[in-house]
């Protein structure tokens, strides 16, 4: 069995009156149906399909790139729609004429209810001496998408750094000029965006930071201040750069920080002899208190 399309006696007398009329051809609708059951050859004289189960909107219409006489015209059958088998396709133009038909393989349109969810894209190719006298136009309040292109789409966009906001981490740069940290890469991304940057050089005391430019202040999640070592150079680092706080929040805190080490008051003359701790800084001390020696002095 050979499938095929064919411009309908109305469909070619509709572009032969083009250039007469002034009003040129335009496909609107496209129409799917079984054939009544049973495989047929489309007919020139055809005013409508055998037996018609659908009937939907034109989702795209394009001239073949290679050639300029081939017009392509395609629709998507929903995944709501179905219930029978597509043997016969009719195309529509605004007056609701059939100006072209074709047979094509038998291919079974399920119902949504019957648990298959998928729609079916259908389409046609025909060729005309000229496609000036055709209306390329889609209403593009009607147009719907085939779940293929749409992965295909939603793949290409879940690639896309900026696609997210702050959704995906976003890679930094980083360099340093005196006590000034500079990173970019940041771009478009707004709101709270987790991010992460390889050190190219270590955070001193008091350093201030830019990203893309732009004035930001760095702090810890908790309530310290950062400190000294906060990173080193040529590690990799998290953070979570707010976007409207002009913020840059680095994951530490809660630690013995400087702040916290300088509320302790032990001294090496009050910790036993040969034991270690930290008090007033970052040091490790070495205490001196001999309990023994002090005995020996108290009396």
């Amino acid at each position: 069995m050979d499938y095929y399309a064919i411009l309908t006696n109305a469909g070619l007398a509709a572009i032969a009156n083009a250039p007469v009329t002034g009003v040129p051809l335009t496909f609107t609708k496209f129409a799917a149906g079984d054939g009544g059951g049973e495989e047929y050859a489309p007919q020139a004289d055809q005013s409508a399909l055998k037996n018609q189960c659908w009937e939907g909107a034109v989702t795209s219409v394009r001239i073949n790139a290679d050639n300029p006489n081939l017009v392509e015209v395609r629709a998507v059958i929903p995944s709501s729609a179905g219930g029978f088998v597509v043997r016969e396709l009719g195309l529509l133009n605004e007056n609701g004429t059939l100006v072209a038909v074709a047979n094509c393989p038998p291919t079974s349109k399920v119902l949504m209810t019957d648990g298959v969810t998928s729609e079916m894209e259908v389409g046609m190719q025909i060729l005309v001496s000229s496609t000036e006298n055709i209306s390329l136009t889609v209403d593009p309040t009607v147009i719907l998408v085939t779940q293929k292109a749409l992965d295909t789409a939603m793949e290409a966009h879940n690639a896309d750094p900026d696609a997210h906001g702050g959704g995906m981490v976003c890679t930094l740069t980083h360099a340093k000029s005196g006590t000034a940290h500079a990173f970019t890469g940041l771009g478009s991304r707004t709101g709270l965006v987790p991010c992460q940057f390889k050190a190219t050089d270590g955070y001193t005391a008091g350093d201030t930071a830019t990203i893309d430019g732009e004035a930001y202040t760095i702090q810890l999640t908790g309530a310290d201040v950062p400190e000294t070592d906060l990173f080193v150079s040529g590690k990799s680092v998290l953070v979570d750069v707010d976007t409207e706080g002009k913020m840059v929040n680095f994951k530490a805190g809660g630690g013995l920080t400087g702040g916290k080490l300088a509320l302790a008051d032990a001294t090496e003359a009050t910790v036993f002899n040969g034991k270690t701790f930290y008090a007033g800084d970052k040091a490790l001390k070495t205490g001196t208190y001999d309990p023994d020696w002090a005995i020996e002095e108290s009396w």
